[in-house]
């Protein structure tokens, strides 16, 4: 029988990860509304995602989908705590195919990088054309 959530329970859903049930560990880091949160488990593909759900069914367990954050006041909050996360465990021990939002530029960064990033000067580039 497939999860289901209640409408009440639903609208304070945010943020969420899928836990593989015979290691505890994290393997899918995601965010969404509603129902979201069981998108993937009806998903069908070759993803990392679907290849390590369909072990799971074949040994007849589910993933543990735990809510980290909820009832978060916007996206942007939702996306950075999903970005953090996704930085924090990497991209090497999960599933997900992509690093969050703007985590290139406002993510996980060693201190004297970041240092070195808000410390520069401002630089003014001028081409000067021939003509």
């Amino acid at each position: 029988m497939a999860p289901f959530l209640p409408p009440e329970v639903a609208t304070q859903l945010g943020f969420y990860v899928y836990l593989n049930p015979r290691t505890g560990a994290v393997f899918y880091v995601g965010e969404g509304q509603g129902e979201r949160v069981l998108v993937h488990l009806s998903e069908a593909g070759e993803s990392r995602n679907v290849q390590v759900r369909r072990e799971l069914r074949d040994l007849n367990l589910a993933p543990q989908i735990d809510i980290l954050a909820h009832h978060l006041l916007d996206k942007e909050t939702t996306l950075r705590i999903e970005a953090a996360v996704i930085d924090l465990l990497g991209l090497g021990l999960l599933t997900n195919a992509v690093h969050g939002w703007k985590s290139a530029g406002l993510g996980r960064m060693p201190l004297s990088e970041l240092s070195a990033y808000y410390a520069a000067d401002p630089v003014l580039l001028i081409r000067i054309n021939q003509q």
